[in-house]
């Protein structure tokens, strides 16, 4: 599934649900990529949400939205959301955000 600026697709690894976001995470993107990700969770049934961020460019404050949004609905379920592999510029609004205090993030990737 993608909207013109973000692509999504989920997979299953080790019986876990892996969303993955590839692009730029916006105004645009924000409520597919919320939704896509809530299904997701939905259907996993247990454990928690991976989300891999390893190709995601760049997220704007609805992106970050986004993040919080699917983060309160999985919690309503008793799981958690793992965010994984974020790009240095991702990562750096993710601090500036304070998403780390809220977020398991594993992986930071480093600028080349």
């Amino acid at each position: 599934m993608s909207s013109p600026s973000l692509s999504v697709d989920a997979s299953h690894v080790d019986g876990y649900a892996v969303v993955r976001f590839v692009g730029e995470l916006d105004l645009q993107g924000a409520s597919h990529a919320k939704q896509y990700a809530i299904r997701a969770l939905s259907a996993s049934r247990s454990g928690p949400l991976f989300i891999d961020l390893s190709d995601l460019s760049f997220c704007d404050s609805r992106g970050v939205h986004a993040f919080f949004a699917i983060q309160e609905e999985a919690r309503s379920k008793g799981r958690a959301v793992v965010l994984q592999r974020p790009q240095p510029a991702v990562a750096t609004v993710f601090r500036i955000c304070g998403m780390h205090n809220v977020f398991e993030i594993q992986g930071e990737q480093t600028a080349p």
